[in-house]
């Protein structure tokens, strides 16, 4: 084998001189660079993703609630809320089979297509039909953390029964608030999702929610 083919590879880069031999540039700081680059951009990226996912699960605290709304107050379990004063609150207690019933209450406002309630110990929800999910993520209003989830139930085609609900276990209880919307009036029925400022209200009544005990 010829002497020549025996020598490690050079760099492109020589210097030559006609008093001093070629040398061959290190190619280890390049590697180097090259890495720290990687790691820090692998780094940044990863902070900017949590950062990112933090402000989408932890939505900034509902607006100020006005202070003419009226006060519901459950002795019972202990607690209490808020809501505005176009709405009636009314308990109510139904079983629902042998091992469960259905206690709460309804806030009943003008509008009949319109149900804004809290049941207790009740995992029965009102729809009449598979349910399509479009949301579901952890919250955080007032003092406690909720399962917020948006959708709506099929009934008729193309009518929809919309829906939120705010869902949390405390003190040894399920409390889920809800609204439900019944979408079924008009040629365009089944096209119309609560309104954005209904939402802004329900997410003002649950920051209110407390316990008194």
């Amino acid at each position: 084998m010829a002497d020549d083919q025996l020598q490690e590879p050079y760099d492109q880069d020589l210097v030559h001189s006609d008093s001093q031999p070629a040398r061959v540039r290190p190619r280890w700081p390049r590697v180097v660079v090259i890495a720290v680059i990687v790691t820090l951009g692998t780094g940044l990226g990863a902070l900017w993703w949590l950062g990112h996912d933090i402000q989408t699960d932890l939505p900034t605290p509902a607006p100020a609630v006005p202070t003419a709304w009226r006060t519901y107050t459950n002795v019972h379990y202990g607690f209490e809320f808020k809501y505005p004063n176009y709405l009636t609150a009314k308990e109510y207690s139904d079983v629902v089979d042998t091992d469960q019933s259905d206690r709460g209450v309804d806030l009943n406002g003008p509008d009949a297509n319109t149900r804004i309630g809290l049941s207790i110990d009740n995992t029965v929800y009102v729809g009449g039909g598979p349910e399509k999910t479009t949301l579901s993520k952890d919250v955080i209003y007032g003092d406690y953390e909720w399962r917020k989830t948006k959708g709506y139930a099929y009934q008729i085609l193309p009518l929809r029964m919309w829906f939120i609900r705010y869902s949390t276990s405390l003190s040894g209880h399920l409390f889920v608030f809800s609204i439900y919307k019944d979408d079924k009036i008009g040629v365009d029925a089944g096209t119309h999702p609560i309104d954005a400022a209904v939402e802004s209200r329900m997410d003002q009544i649950i920051s209110t929610f407390r316990f008194t005990e």
